[in-house]
């Protein structure tokens, strides 16, 4: 599912959406939570996390219609919402019990947000791929590209599993597959907004 009919169907409050919400999301609170916690992460404070960034996420979907970049505005509600748990844990004087650090670790904070466009990157291309599965002319360059690019195989692996000769692997790859591709990265919906983000 591309962002845009994610984020539709999010506002529709479709169950698939928000359980495609969870897939994408909830790894990311329990490393954000487990980051900042020096022990072992406590279940119930990722839960906590988990439940008012989605409460959040809801009312920021009903309220705002300029929401461009849905990972990365929903790893912005993680980031806040962890804050504000984590202080009202430190103002009831819980921190010390659960040695909880009293910094948020920038360093991981940017990790964790490179690893949120990684995957948003990830189901584009994907979506690409998808695309071109589906069109005959296109035929074995998913295989192509993956092999290459992807497992490193050399053209001589390839073209043995696809049962081509090599030069036939690399003509396809340079003249019909690579221009195929970035011309439907080029066009996939989400593929703009996540370069503009760079």
């Amino acid at each position: 599912m591309n962002d845009k009919a994610f984020l539709k169907a999010l506002r529709e409050s479709n169950r698939k959406a928000w359980e495609e919400a969870y897939k994408r999301y909830y790894n990311t609170v329990r490393k954000f939570v487990k980051k900042t916690v020096l022990d072992e992460a406590d279940e119930f404070l990722v839960k906590e996390v988990w439940q008012k960034t989605m409460i959040a996420l809801f009312n920021q979907l009903q309220q705002k219609s300029d929401i461009l970049h849905i990972d990365q505005y929903t790893y912005g509600i993680i980031q806040n919402i962890w804050r504000s748990v984590w202080r009202e844990q430190s103002s009831q004087n819980i921190s010390l019990e659960m040695n909880i650090s009293p910094e948020i670790d920038h360093e991981a904070s940017k990790a964790l947000a490179e690893e949120a466009r990684q995957q948003q990157l990830y189901r584009i291309v994907e979506d690409v791929f998808a695309q071109m599965k589906a069109d005959p002319a296109l035929a074995n360059c998913v295989e192509i590209i993956r092999s290459k690019f992807f497992e490193r195989q050399r053209d001589t692996a390839i073209a043995g599993i696809l049962r081509l000769k090599k030069d036939s692997v690399k003509v396809r790859r340079s003249r019909i597959c690579l221009p195929g591709f970035r011309q439907l990265l080029e066009k996939h919906p989400d593929f703009k907004d996540w370069s503009e983000g760079n």
